[in-house]
């Protein structure tokens, strides 16, 4: 059960560095061509949606309501739920690709805790990609948000 614990208590925390995300406003997004296409905006809904059954999944594994199979086979279905959007924006693209590590990452900690071992590399890496997914989103977020795609629901729904 100490396992498990550390592993939702990093998982708060990258969850936590997302959101801060939305204290730290944007910064100019360069030369990039952004979109708000409706690809985007369903990649947007998609990506809040699964972060906060994510949350939701960890408070449960958390309290002793679910079990760690439970939990992981959840981040596995949010993973490829993510991977099967299609946003054209670049900066969702490449935001998708890297919440889909994430939430595989996030899974194998779970999955391996669940057979008695360390999740401890894999929760790394997660923390890694969650720390990119931030700086990404908060990069472009001026720039989507005045073309009516603000990422800010995304970083919000992982506070």
């Amino acid at each position: 059960m100490e396992g498990t614990r550390v592993i939702v208590v990093s998982l708060a925390c990258a969850v936590l560095v997302l959101g801060a995300a939305l204290a730290f406003g944007s910064t100019p997004a360069g030369s990039v061509a952004h979109s708000c296409s409706p690809p985007d905006r369903q990649f947007l809904q998609t990506a809040s949606s699964n972060m906060s059954q994510l949350a939701f999944w960890s408070s449960q594994l958390s309290s002793g309501d679910a079990t760690p199979v439970v939990v992981s086979k959840q981040a596995f279905s949010e993973a490829q739920q993510v991977a099967i959007t299609k946003p054209l924006d670049p900066t969702f693209g490449g935001v998708r690709d890297l919440l889909d590590g994430m939430l595989r990452e996030y899974g194998n900690a779970i999955r391996a805790q669940a057979h008695g071992r360390s999740g401890n590399a894999h929760m790394r890496r997660s923390w890694r990609l969650a720390a990119e997914i931030r700086d990404q989103l908060q990069a472009a977020r001026g720039p989507l948000a005045n073309l009516g795609c603000d990422p800010g629901p995304l970083l919000g729904a992982t506070a």
